[in-house]
């Protein structure tokens, strides 16, 4: 594993806050940071929807830009871009309005996993379609 420099913003403090890292050799602080990591991937990849090739490209159409802006309330709202993108309805030839209320019912749990795709996609963005909804780890069916 490598070391690397890593900004601790409020969230990561508010879950380290009861972890003592006051032996470097025991390295508490370190693994629990690898257990949350952990934890969300699996949360992530459990929670995942299926949906179609062509409803994912919708979604990530109408979200370009959320991996620069993906705050927690952006994430659970992302269902709000693809109800603000009628276009998209012709250009990917889905039913906007069967997705966008399947988006906005789904778990917290599923939100997250749909925020994280999107981030991960675009972080992609320069591979081929496909590809980058391969790198987003999305499940098409």
């Amino acid at each position: 594993m490598k070391a690397k420099n890593v900004y601790i913003g409020p969230a990561l403090e508010a879950l380290l806050a009861d972890t003592r890292d006051d032996d470097p050799d025991t390295g508490q602080r370190t693994r629990r940071i690898n257990n949350i990591a952990e934890r969300y991937r699996a949360l992530i990849h459990s929670a995942m929807p299926t949906l179609t090739r062509n409803e994912w490209c919708a979604v990530m159409d109408a979200n370009n830009g959320l991996g620069v802006i993906g705050d927690l309330l952006t994430v659970m709202n992302a269902w709000m871009n693809v109800a603000d993108s009628p276009e998209l309805e012709n250009k990917w030839e889905v039913d906007l309005t069967r997705l966008t209320a399947r988006l906005r019912q789904m778990s917290m749990a599923e939100k997250l996993a749909v925020g994280e795709a999107i981030e991960r996609f675009w972080a992609w963005s320069n591979l081929p379609t496909d590809e980058a909804l391969a790198k987003a780890l999305v499940l098409i069916g």
